[in-house]
């Protein structure tokens, strides 16, 4: 009897040509995608002292935008704006291992992108107003921390925090849950990505968020880190958050490919072709719409000539009539 769950012949191996979007296009989607995701959930950490938001706002925030970027781009890149989540996809062959670099590197820049577009946009003042020393000292409160950088041991005034080995647990288990929902709910369907990456997103980040505030993406994490400029304090506990998600989503992507079907590689390109297929065919439609449109449009103006012509030639014999 078939095993439902094995994994297809050559499902990890690297394809050796793709189709549907081209390398650049899948580069510039992961860095556009990277760049909503990070300016949204840090925008929230950054400015959490005026709105008080807390853990609902950042998990709001970040998985909102997780489903915003997954409906714009999605179809093109695969939709993963995360490195632990491209790891776990290449592991399970759906990226090519050649392309992970590129992903990450694309990760990066549509990231920093979005930290420096938020630090340009500070009001000058803000930092006095909140007495904070400069504007790093904002980027701190939306860094990733353990220990004393936590949020319970702010919420707590310093009465209970977490330590590096529970902060390290926390991220992998949540990073390893949100790889698996990606990898579960594969490509075919945007609306399903969106849906489950946003609500896992945002699930996901109330529960981590008292323990570190949420990184669960490594590229996050080390704006955050980068711009608050703190490394003999918080911007020096980012190795955490590489290794953490890492981990996690590679062990995602393991138990996946022992436990459950994969789409291949070729089947991610696929997917996007049909998705651009099916927008030049929606493109088609509207342009035969509009020609049809302009045809009837003829077809009536020839109707109003034709009909004035014969009022002419009748207005014509009639008066030549009279005059016989």
């Amino acid at each position: 009897m078939a095993n439902a769950y094995a994994v297809p012949d050559g499902a990890l191996d690297a394809p050796t040509e793709t189709s549907g979007s081209g390398t650049l296009s899948r580069v510039l989607a992961e860095a556009f995608g990277t760049f909503v995701l990070v300016l949204g959930v840090l925008s929230i950490g950054v400015y959490s002292f005026l709105n008080q938001s807390g853990a609902i706002g950042v998990a709001l925030t970040g998985g909102f935008a997780y489903a915003a970027a997954l409906i714009a781009v999605g179809h093109v890149s695969g939709g993963w704006f995360n490195p632990a989540i491209t790891l776990a996809q290449a592991i399970a062959g759906r990226v090519r291992w050649a392309e992970v670099p590129l992903y990450w590197l694309a990760q990066l820049v549509g990231g920093f992108a979005a930290g420096a577009l938020l630090l340009a946009t500070l009001p000058d003042k803000l930092f006095e107003l909140l007495g904070r020393e400069d504007n790093q000292a904002l980027y701190a409160q939306g860094a990733n921390g353990w220990g004393d950088f936590s949020p319970l041991y702010t919420l707590s005034q310093g009465g209970a925090t977490f330590t590096m080995l529970q902060a390290g647990m926390v991220e992998l288990v949540a990073s390893a849950a949100l790889a698996g929902i990606a990898l579960a709910v594969g490509t075919k369907n945007r609306a399903a990505m969106a849906a489950a990456g946003g609500l896992g997103l945002a699930v996901l980040s109330v529960v981590a968020y008292p323990v570190t505030g949420a990184g669960l993406n490594p590229v996050r994490s080390t704006v955050a880190a980068v711009f608050s400029n703190d490394w003999g304090g918080v911007s020096g506990q980012v190795w955490l958050f590489w290794v953490a998600p890492l981990v996690g989503a590679g062990i995602a992507a393991l138990f996946a490919v022992a436990f459950g079907s994969q789409e291949t590689a070729e089947e991610v390109a696929a997917s996007n072709a049909e998705a651009y297929d099916d927008a030049d065919d929606d493109a088609d439609q509207t342009d035969d719409a509009d020609d049809s449109d302009t045809d009837d449009s003829d077809v009536a103006d020839d109707d109003t000539d034709a009909a004035e012509k014969k009022a002419d030639d009748d207005a014509t014999s009639t008066v030549e009539k009279k005059a016989d």
